[in-house]
């Protein structure tokens, strides 16, 4: 078997690709390969792999904007606190642990959510969902839906609809007293206007 037919079997290049070596063996200096065909390697050398991804699995996540987390609660704390105006606010602070597909731990995420209170509850190692907002690498929680009990934990909401019935009550009885006060108070006018004529008297103001 030929040197023309052992490289054409091995490597599929044929005699032309021969004729370029033979013709760039005897040039000084490297040589580019033939059309059509990428970086040429010397038997036994490795292609450098590609650049790595950015990133990665356990590379920084973006913490900014919305969130959404999902995980194990660990670590539960309550503390209270004064808000900026001076009310007593409670926090519950946790974090979540992950875990990706192979088993293996991710990084933790600190959570804390603040309220004067809570609806729903949430115990150790309770698988959680947790939406909020970022603020310094914690997620201001809003709300937490509790996958373990399936149910949903939130704030506390302040009554502002009582609050907005009861001042409409309040100002159409007080506007009610007013108009009242008024008709009573021509009408007591009135009468004494009709007694100051009848004794004779004719006042200014009647």
């Amino acid at each position: 078997m030929s040197v023309d037919d052992e490289s054409t079997m091995g490597t599929g290049w044929g005699s032309s690709n021969l004729d370029w070596m033979r013709r760039g063996s005897d040039t000084a200096g490297p040589f580019p390969p033939p059309a059509g065909h990428g970086q040429v390697f010397s038997p036994g050398h490795r292609a450098p792999e590609g650049p790595a991804p950015a990133g990665g699995r356990r590379g920084p996540v973006p913490r900014s904007g919305a969130a959404c987390v999902e995980g194990q609660a660990r670590g539960i704390q309550t503390r209270s606190e004064a808000s900026d105006n001076g009310d007593a606010v409670t926090v519950w602070a946790f974090r979540i642990e992950r875990y990706d597909s192979a088993g293996n731990r991710l990084p933790p995420v600190a959570v804390e959510m603040r309220a004067r209170g809570f609806e729903g509850s949430l115990s150790e190692g309770d698988e959680v969902r947790v939406a909020g907002s970022w603020k310094d690498g914690t997620i201001r929680a809003e709300r937490i839906e509790n996958l373990t009990t399936n149910s949903l934990v939130r704030k506390r909401r302040f009554p502002w609809k009582g609050l907005v019935i009861f001042l409409v009550l309040a100002f159409v009885l007080v506007a009610a007293f007013m108009v009242l006060g008024t008709v009573m108070s021509a009408s007591d006018h009135q009468n004494w206007c009709d007694s100051a004529r009848d004794a004779g008297i004719r006042p200014a103001s009647c």
